[in-house]
């Protein structure tokens, strides 16, 4: 193993809502928590960080109702100002972790890989998949754990004879019967964090699964996440 320098590993700002929340009551219990070691920040951890963390997650619990107004405005206050926060944490904690990994986790964030190989495949993926606002056909999936991977691979199954289209980081295989009808579609989508969006057929109830993958190979398959597309 070749030992290099840890940082915050940024995974967080292509997580779903849900887990970002997650990941501000991790600093502030961490950085909250450890205030000799912490002591330069760009705001007070309370009450001006717990306040943006608590508004932003009542924002979330709101947009559960799927309503469009609602989920922009959670995605309008996450980009004004719960991401510029918390992107200001992760500056501070690489200043004072200077690549140490357990100086990073101490402070709630996870932190990149301070080895260059990893020693052991990643585990089973526990994974959640969310349906966007009616109507648009997005679906939010992610990993629901901590894992030691460098990409994850999404991918839905619904059933089917067929084409191969892409679309960015998603590739589409679409099945039709002998009339040309489409009866499924397998879309699959490479994401380097653990977490992604992905653009599939309307009113479609489907599974979502999913494996990651290190330097060491690949890890199980996933549990199902089920899903109906808005």
């Amino acid at each position: 193993m070749i030992p290099i320098e840890s940082h915050v590993s940024r995974d967080y700002r292509a997580a779903t809502p849900a887990s970002q929340k997650s990941t501000g009551d991790d600093i502030i219990v961490g950085i909250g928590g450890n205030p000799t070691v912490f002591t330069t920040l760009d705001m007070p951890i309370t009450p001006d960080y717990q306040k943006i963390n608590d508004t932003y997650g009542k924002l979330i619990t709101t947009a559960e109702s799927k309503d469009i107004n609602d989920i922009n405005a959670r995605n309008t206050y996450r980009d004004d100002f719960w991401m510029p926060a918390t992107d200001g944490f992760a500056n501070n904690v690489d200043t004072t972790a200077k690549g140490v990994k357990a100086t990073v986790e101490l402070a709630g964030f996870q932190s990149t890989s301070d080895e260059r190989v990893s020693r052991v495949k990643p585990e089973k993926m526990l994974i959640d998949a969310t349906g966007g606002a009616s109507g648009s056909g997005l679906v939010n999936v992610a990993c629901k754990s901590k894992l030691d991977a460098d990409a994850c691979l999404f991918m839905t199954i619904s059933a089917g004879n067929g084409k191969m289209t892409q679309k960015g980081n998603q590739l589409t295989f679409t099945f039709t019967d002998k009339d040309g009808n489409i009866i499924g579609q397998l879309d699959q989508i490479l994401s380097t964090t653990k977490s992604g969006e992905m653009y599939l057929e309307r009113g479609l109830e489907t599974d979502i699964q999913s494996i990651a993958v290190n330097a060491a190979g690949c890890s199980p398959i996933s549990n199902k996440a089920n899903v109906i597309v808005p």
